[in-house]
């Protein structure tokens, strides 16, 4: 087996961050959300999700960072990986059609009055 590299330690810390990120935004729907299907999916993924934290977060502490880092190689020091520029617009994305569909604002410090 070849041993984890830091694409890797980066890949599973990106990917952790992105799932709490999934588990924030479904604990959302239940006050938000009108559609009984969004609601739904909002469940199912904080189901799926939470445990897929715990698996990535087992697998960081088998395989701990080159150099005794506590896993900041190649995440700037801050334990995380560094997102790329457009890392997460797929959920902007989303989370602004949702707004305009509703008649809201469709960004963050922005109107259409």
């Amino acid at each position: 087996m070849t041993p984890p590299n830091a694409a890797d330690q980066t890949y599973v810390r990106g990917m952790i961050e992105h799932h709490r990120q999934a588990l924030t935004m479904s604990a959302l729907a239940p006050d938000r959300a009108s559609a009984e299907a969004v609601k739904g999916l909002a469940e199912r993924i904080a189901a799926a999700q939470k445990p897929e934290i715990g698996a990535m977060e087992r697998w960081l502490a088998r395989y701990p960072a080159p150099g005794g880092a506590g896993g900041a190689g190649g995440t700037g020091g801050h334990g995380r990986a560094r997102p790329r520029r457009d890392a997460g617009h797929g959920h902007r994305a989303a989370a602004q059609g949702a707004r305009r569909r509703q008649g809201g604002p469709t960004s963050t410090g922005s109107s259409s009055s």
